[in-house]
């Protein structure tokens, strides 16, 4: 890896992964998840926009119209992006990477695939419904990180699921113990490739 050196990362890199978490954590701004794979305006839970098409370019329109409201950047410092979206141009042709970076923010990707709900053997049933579970998508995770990189993507999300529930003894050492150890490799793993980790247990 030309971003390591004896296996840490190099000064040039941490100097600019330090540079795109302070942008991240600008006083009085957040983030915008837009990690959705369906169509977002489906999570509203009206009946009219229930009829709505979850096809390609309404979500694009849907995507476009959100990261370019004006002023939106006064508020929002980084955009959590699908993977769909990080390649995905408005009806113009211009990318959805460069309306984020004209609005004044920074463009970010999930890069977690989700997980199985038959869950990790021998865990119990958890508040969710189902056992506990470790999250997929490490094995090509590299390769995605440099893409996502080369697409214009400055920080990563991934998300592990614990489930919590005293009387049953959850989470387990065994949930914990996978979560930690995903989330350092997953870490580790994006800042090779120049991305910021969010952390999210």
């Amino acid at each position: 890896m030309a971003s390591l050196a004896n296996g840490v990362v190099k000064a040039e890199i941490l100097a600019e992964l330090k540079e795109t978490a302070t942008k991240l954590c600008a006083p009085g701004k957040g983030f915008l998840a837009a990690d959705e794979s369906a169509g977002p305006w489906l999570r509203a839970g009206h009946a009219e926009a229930a009829k709505i098409p979850d096809v390609i370019e309404n979500r694009a329109a849907y995507r476009s119209m959100c990261f370019s409201t004006p002023g939106l950047g006064d508020y929002i410092s980084g955009v959590i992006m699908h993977w769909e979206t990080l390649f995905q141009d408005d009806a113009t042709g211009k990318p959805m990477v460069e309306i984020v970076k004209e609005n004044g923010m920074i463009p970010g990707i999930k890069v977690d695939k989700a997980y199985d709900k038959c869950g990790m053997w021998g865990t119990v049933v958890g508040p969710l419904g189902h056992p506990e579970v470790s999250t997929k998508g490490l094995d090509d995770l590299q390769k995605r990180c440099a893409e996502a990189y080369q697409k214009g993507a400055r920080f990563a999300k991934w998300r592990n699921v614990l489930q919590l529930d005293p009387e049953k003894g959850l989470p387990s050492e065994l949930a914990i113990a996978d979560t930690v150890h995903t989330l350092a490799r997953y870490a580790s793993i994006c800042q090779s490739e120049r991305l910021v980790p969010i952390v999210e247990p």
